[in-house]
């Protein structure tokens, strides 16, 4: 009825809204149906012996002869012959309804969120706009069509398919018979089912894991292990080239950010050999064996540990920057302990500065190599927010307490 108690539709024997619509589903008897209340008129007949609430202006029917799935005006996009068909979104979560999991938006703008949340956020509101698909099964065996009814993978050709949500579009990580490969948006095989997704621990993005446009470009991939070793033969598939971008091997693999990858491949027994991909000028630089460590500065710059401990800095083409003799992983037992700052990690370029730990506490370098020594003070910490807590000797002979 409307809000002046006029009966618009009676006879029936339940309702459910249809979300988005002003028509509602109908039983009558045994079987559902759609009308129209306020015309009354019947656009979708009550032949289903099920219904379920339409999602983005489809819905899940059953029929005598199975399930399948009708548009709002009840065209078949789906034949009826299906055992089970579930909803998926992008990312391979089951949506139940046409409601939205988030309503997060507005959140995303929200000062009291953090960067880290509102970019996780801003993902999944992405992924609720892309396009939904379903997962149909039939003799136990299942596939997935697209929201057009097209078949992109057809049933029982894999064991298992995961979905992957990447950049707008839908990857599928399939398996049979314990091999694994990837299958892209047009249920194309753009990796073979002949490896696993196994990477032994030896990949890591932890340091972009938020940055979800570049974390979830990526794959890993194993090709087993080598002879009777430990670690596994992984590679790295990219999903916006649709190809393998390091090869199988056994290594370790970290992505450092946007535009680096490190690669630690494993070349004799404890010996490694360290490269650096450039992953938008698709290059590799690698460097010589005496590498034993590579870690990240400040995004542009390399610190390069070697087998006698020295270390250097270089650019991400491996160029050099900075060194001194007296550089080395061992650090100085004579350098002051200044307090600690969570937020801002030692060994970074601070403010155009970066602190060299020698046995002289107040040595810096600038962003092309030139030092510089603030030698009217003993020892000099980072200059984390501009400022730096300086110390200098001082001898009093009555009472010596050094700094």
């Amino acid at each position: 009825m409307d809000t002046n108690g006029n009966v618009l539709l009676s006879g029936y024997t339940d309702y459910k809204i249809i979300d988005g619509s002003k028509w509602l589903i109908f039983k009558q008897g045994n079987h559902y149906g759609v009308v129209d209340p306020i015309s009354k008129k019947v656009i979708i007949k009550n032949e289903f012996e099920q219904l379920d609430s339409f999602i983005r202006n489809l819905g899940i029917a059953k029929k005598a002869s199975g399930y399948g799935v009708i548009d709002i005006n009840g065209k078949t996009i789906l034949p009826f012959d299906y055992e089970e068909i579930r909803v998926l979104a992008a990312n391979g979560n089951h949506r139940y309804s046409s409601s939205p999991v988030i309503g997060m938006s507005d959140l995303i703008f929200d000062a009291n969120i953090t960067e880290q949340v509102k970019q996780r956020l801003a993902y999944e509101v992405q992924i609720e706009q892309a396009p939904y698909f379903f997962e149909v099964t039939k003799n136990g065996k299942t596939g997935i069509c697209n929201w057009d009814g097209k078949t992109i993978i057809p049933l029982g050709k894999y064991q298992n398919i995961k979905l992957h949500y990447y950049n707008g579009k839908t990857f599928f990580l399939v398996g049979s018979n314990q091999n694994s490969g990837i299958v892209d948006e047009n249920g194309m095989e753009i990796l073979p089912v002949h490896y696993s997704f196994d990477d032994g621990y030896q990949y890591s993005a932890s340091g972009i894991e938020n940055q979800f446009d570049i974390s979830q470009r990526f794959i890993t991939f194993s090709d087993g292990k080598a002879g009777e070793h430990h670690a596994l033969k992984i590679g790295l598939f990219d999903l916006q080239t649709k190809k393998v971008l390091i090869s199988p091997h056994e290594q370790q693999i970290t992505l450092f950010n946007k535009d680096l990858i490190l690669v630690r491949k494993l070349v004799s027994n404890y010996h490694y050999q360290f490269s650096i991909y450039h992953i938008g000028q698709d290059k590799i630089c690698t460097f010589d064996n005496t590498v034993i460590d590579i870690r990240l500065v400040n995004d542009h710059f390399l610190l390069v540990e070697h087998h006698d401990k020295s270390l250097q800095l270089t650019d991400t083409d491996g160029k050099l920057v900075y060194s001194n003799t007296n550089w080395t992983s061992d650090g100085s037992y004579d350098l002051i302990r200044f307090p600690n700052y969570e937020k801002y990690p030692n060994g970074r370029f601070y403010h155009g500065l970066k602190k060299i730990y020698v046995k002289e506490g107040n040595l810096f370098i600038d962003t092309v190599g030139n030092e510089k020594c603030f030698e009217e003070y003993d020892q000099v910490d980072d200059f984390y927010e501009g400022y730096a807590i300086a110390a200098k000797k001082i001898i009093d002979k009555e009472n010596y307490s050094g700094f």
